[in-house]
């Protein structure tokens, strides 16, 4: 498991190099399991040009609240695009690995399982202008018999970028260049209740390289009542830049130290420390004539004692 995680950060990082051109979007529809359960699902979907009839797509996919099962996670997808008519419709053919976090249980006792499917789908484009587009998908899943197979059927709409040097604006240079950003947000535990609080955290993120940050910072998660945490986090960034370098997108991973941990709901209630995985989905705007940074980022916190949380923050930051 832990090579096939390295692997897929790997060719995540290689891929965000390679790729030259760009599109986010956001999906929502109805999701079924093989028992006839049904729930929601919603996909916010990334897209990298690599040739004519080439993509690949990075993606978090959240399958909703089936009755045993609160699963989502990163898919990593290959496609093949046949245009149907020409810079109009398009049909993609995707396949690809879904690391997925899992709460699995009930009210009274539940875990937080974490592993790979097989991802495959289905993806229809519909081009309304260059730059936007209504999008179709249905995503099948393939998972094994620890955890369970799901359909989904989303629609939504997606929004073309302009390359780093496409614009008429200023162009906001990089190249090893510092920045410091404080957040507010709140951090929501994975289990079958709802334990939320707010959290903070410090940051400062350095530049090493046209498609990669590298990051420390400090997290408070707060105390969501089951749970006191906080500590530190190393992450390197995959990350693109668009219209001029003024948005970027970026995806954390890294590990997250814990300074201070205290568990409300076990008979051990004394202060401990251990090493759990990050991952971060991140945007951020940079305003031009100034050195302000406006930035927003989910972090998802993957244990191995059952205490995932998510911790979704905003905030402000300088740059330099």
């Amino acid at each position: 498991m832990k090579r096939m995680g390295v692997l897929f950060i790997g060719v995540l990082i290689w891929l965000a190099v390679k790729a030259p051109a760009q599109e986010l979007g956001i999906m929502g529809g109805i999701l079924n399991k093989p028992d006839y359960a049904r729930s929601y699902a919603w996909k916010i979907n990334y897209y990298d040009v690599i040739s004519d009839n080439y993509l690949w797509s990075f993606s978090w996919y959240n399958e909703g609240h089936i009755t045993d099962n609160h699963r989502d996670g990163m898919l990593l997808q290959a496609w093949y695009r046949m245009p149907v008519a020409p810079d109009k419709f398009y049909i993609g053919l995707g396949a690809g690995p879904f690391y997925f976090f899992d709460t699995t249980g009930n009210d009274i006792a539940y875990k937080n399982i974490h592993g790979f499917a097989l991802a495959l789908g289905l993806d229809l484009w519909y081009y309304l202008s260059p730059r936007w587009a209504l999008k179709g998908n249905i995503t099948y899943i393939v998972a094994d018999n620890a955890n369970t197979n799901t359909q989904s059927a989303l629609a939504g709409i997606s929004y073309k970028f302009k390359d780093l040097n496409d614009s008429r604006g200023p162009y906001i240079n990089y190249a090893d260049s510092n920045e410091v950003n404080l957040f507010l947000g709140k951090t929501i535990l994975n289990s079958f209740h709802t334990h939320t609080n707010y959290a903070a955290m410090a940051e400062y993120r350095r530049n090493v390289g046209k498609y990669m940050d590298l990051s420390a910072a400090l997290l408070y998660e707060g105390d969501t009542s089951v749970l006191r945490r906080n500590g530190v986090i190393i992450q390197a960034w995959p990350t693109k830049r668009f219209d001029g370098g003024r948005f970027s997108l970026g995806v954390g991973l890294g590990a997250y130290v814990t300074i201070n941990r205290r568990e409300l709901d076990v008979d051990d209630i004394s202060p401990s420390s251990d090493i759990a995985g990050i991952v971060t989905m991140t945007g951020a705007y940079r305003f031009s004539g100034t050195p302000l940074t406006l930035r927003a980022s989910w972090n998802r916190i993957v244990t191995t004692y059952d205490k995932d949380t998510d911790v979704i923050m905003a905030g402000l930051g300088v740059y330099f």
